[in-house]
């Protein structure tokens, strides 16, 4: 007896063919139309097994501004070094050399 994995699904003999759409408000109503018009497809492809049941709809997220800014790190070479000192250094001014 095997232990069953929820993870893992085995995969139908005749799997839903996926409809990816890219998310609308007015997505539903496709998706509707779809259903409403899907047996004209069974019964003119009957030989078609993948048109047997209806698609899966998987729908995508449209790009938006988050998408396309990118974090900048501006500035940075504007700034001066920070000066190290290997030891601590003298108070008072003093001639160049």
């Amino acid at each position: 007896m095997t232990a069953h994995n929820p993870r893992h699904n085995p995969t139908p003999s005749h799997p839903r063919v996926p409809f990816v759409h890219t998310y609308h408000p007015a997505s539903n109503k496709i998706l509707h139309i779809l259903r409403r018009h899907w047996s004209i497809l069974t019964r003119a492809l009957p030989e078609i097994p993948e048109f047997q049941q209806p698609p899966l709809p998987c729908r995508k997220r449209p790009k938006n501004l988050r998408d396309s800014v990118i974090r900048a790190d501006i500035g940075s070479n504007l700034r001066t070094p920070r000066q190290q000192f290997l030891r601590t250094p003298k108070k008072g001014t003093f001639k160049k050399t």
